[in-house]
This record gives structure tokens, C-alpha cells and sequence, in this order.
């Protein structure tokens, strides 16, 4: 600051972020704080979901890096929908992303069973509700080696 280098102590870097993200109008939405999320899983490692995005090499695309850029290519948060991404191995970016439903989005994880009759693909839990069939009950018949379309659509009396 003596030499005349320095404008501030490290104030102004905190002013003046505050005032770029004032500036969309946004900062108090639930479109910025999914942003904020999806940047901190995917950048920050002392995040608590690190592990399952950046940590697993999932990245945030260069441009979405600036909100703007982010609120661009996905336009306004539909009420009840959470950003979502197509390939769950994929990328944040607007070819891999999308808003979809809370129950969408539970479906949608690694550790659900997806299960393929007649080329069509669902999670388990889903044909379950089609068959009107218990999810234990098929999950027991497949881990003891029936076939899927055998442990949905074979009755026992």
C-alpha cells in the first residue's frame, strides 16, 4: 500500500465480488445457490460431495464458471425442478444438464438398478410400481438369480 501498488488491505476483493454478484440480480435465487452447489461439488475439496463429482473427475464447463453464462443456456429454475446432468458420469454443461422433479432426480443415481425389458429402460423401482409388484420381493428374486421380467411378471401362490 506504501508503494501505491495495493488500492486496499483485501477489502475490495470482497466488495467488489459482492457487487458482481449483485449485478444479475439473482444472488438471493434458488438458480444461484444451484449453481453455487454444482461449483462447490465439483471444485471446492473440502466440499462434502467432492468425493462423488470432482473427485470422480466431473467438472464444471469453462463458460458455466460465470453465472451469466449458466442462467444463459438453462434459463429460469422451473418451480419444484433441480438441475440435473443426462450422463451421471458426464460433465456440467449445457449438452449434459437439464431441470428435472425431486422424484426424477432420485431415480437418476448410481446406486439405483436399472433394468431393461423390451427396450425400454427403468429403475427398478419403477417397473416395480408398473407390475403393482414389492420392490423387496423382486430384488430378492433377482439376487437369488431369477431374471428381471421372470422376478416382475411370475406369480406364487
Amino acid at each position: 500500500m506504501k508503494r501505491g501498488h495495493t488500492k486496499s488491505c483485501g477489502c475490495l476483493v470482497y466488495k467488489n465480488s459482492i457487487v458482481s454478484n449483485l449485478q444479475h440480480g439473482y444472488w438471493n435465487t434458488a438458480i444461484y445457490q444451484a449453481w453455487i452447489n454444482m461449483k462447490q461439488r465439483c471444485i471446492n475439496k473440502n466440499n462434502p460431495q467432492y468425493k462423488n463429482y470432482g473427485g470422480r473427475g466431473i467438472k464444471v464447463c469453462e463458460a458455466w464458471l460465470k453465472f451469466e453464462n449458466f442462467f444463459e443456456d438453462m434459463g429460469k429454475q422451473p418451480e419444484g425442478m433441480s438441475l440435473d446432468r443426462i450422463d451421471n458420469d458426464g460433465d456440467y454443461c449445457k449438452e449434459n444438464c437439464r431441470w428435472i422433479t425431486q422424484g426424477e432426480q432420485m431415480r437418476n443415481t448410481r446406486r439405483n438398478i436399472t433394468i431393461t425389458i423390451d427396450n425400454v429402460t427403468k429403475c427398478l423401482k419403477e417397473w416395480c410400481k408398473i407390475y403393482k409388484i414389492r420392490y423387496g420381493k423382486v430384488l430378492y428374486r433377482i439376487h437369488h438369480g431369477w431374471t428381471p421380467r421372470e422376478a416382475l411378471e411370475i406369480t406364487l401362490r
